[in-house]
């Protein structure tokens, strides 16, 4: 049996369905098939092969499901900014003098750049939380120009035009549903495996959750605390900000680490042990303030249920090592998580 983080995400898949949709454009409408010719796809990542090229390679094993396959029909060009937006300008010219016939880019730094740039290839964007707040689209139900998003995957008989509609009605809509996908979806998968990982490794604290399944909200919130799903995020600081002697000019970027956070000696005794009897103190796995997690409470009651019935169905197994965690900074998954019943 295995409990799966899983690479293949629903953004990923989208992304597919919309680079195959460009590229069918180029086929062969009376034979109603795949043209034989080989499609050239430019692919432009924000960061590095070592952070998202996970993604590159779950696009290329999707794309392969969908019959594109590597070599035969259809072929990459990768490029990478390696976090320098001012990079993708020199990164699209690049890839649209190799003529490839798609060119596909993460993040709205990438896809406002190829607007601005007015390349007449057809662009795929994806992870873009605002396409119409970005001014990258006009329409949800019908974006136009050579720009198509993938920023959310929308169900049958759940068309844009309502999206658009309710966005109108709600500011900003758009950007809190992927913010909920996002937050109540791998945030949560994270806690739920992570969870079942620390039990096996922590037997002594399986034997306390089935003895006293009523701890269950304690074992949240320590799974919380300890492997803390969201590992660091960033604020841009709004004024000059001094800190322990140290001055943070305005508009300069913070990292926020709040796993190291959750585990500070100083508010913490013995911060590295799990503990479902430790003493009930806020933690910053949710954030705080006006950034507390929006989705805190709904993540919370899903762990409590999903480890609760775990346990109460299969209350002995083992985790098969060694593990491997998906190489992402900032989250703490696993790429699956098999065990043995």
């Amino acid at each position: 049996m295995s409990v799966v983080s899983g690479r293949w995400s629903v953004v990923t898949q989208a992304v597919c369905l919309g680079l195959c949709a460009t590229l069918l454009t180029f086929s062969s409408p009376a034979k109603g098939q795949q043209s034989k010719r080989i499609f050239r796809v430019g692919v432009i990542g924000a960061s590095s092969s070592l952070t998202v090229g996970h993604y590159l390679e779950a696009l290329r094993q999707g794309l392969s499901d969908l019959g594109y396959i590597e070599g035969k029909n259809i072929t990459f060009e990768t490029r990478w900014a390696e976090g320098a937006a001012e990079r993708f300008p020199e990164l699209l010219a690049e890839l649209t003098k190799l003529k490839v016939d798609v060119i596909v880019v993460g993040g709205a730094a990438g896809a406002l750049a190829a607007k601005r740039a007015g390349i007449t290839t057809p662009v795929v964007f994806a992870a873009v939380t605002d396409p119409l707040g970005y001014g990258l689209i006009q329409s949800l139900a019908r974006p136009g120009g050579n720009l198509t998003g993938t920023a959310l995957a929308i169900g049958e008989g759940f068309s844009g035009k309502w999206v658009e509609l309710l966005k109108e009605t709600v500011p900003q809509i758009v950007g809190m549903c992927v913010l909920l996908w996002i937050a109540g979806f791998d945030t949560t998968r994270s806690l739920i495996a992570n969870g079942i990982q620390l039990l096996d490794e922590h037997p002594d604290q399986r034997a306390i959750l089935t003895r006293e399944p009523e701890r269950i909200r304690e074992a949240i919130e320590e799974l919380l605390r300890y492997e803390t799903p969201v590992q660091n995020t960033a604020r841009t600081t709004q004024t000059d900000v001094t800190l322990h002697g140290v001055t943070i000019p305005a508009g300069g970027r913070v990292a926020l680490m709040l796993g190291a956070a959750n585990r500070d000696p100083s508010r913490w005794e013995n911060p590295n042990t799990l503990d479902f009897t430790r003493e009930a103190k806020r933690h910053l796995a949710f954030g705080e303030g006006i950034h507390f997690c929006l989705g805190g409470p709904l993540a919370r009651l899903e762990g409590r249920i999903a480890l609760k019935t775990f346990l109460e169905r299969v209350p002995e197994y083992q985790v098969e090592y060694p593990l491997e965690r998906l190489p992402i900074h900032n989250l703490r998954l696993y790429t699956e998580l098999p065990i043995t019943l």
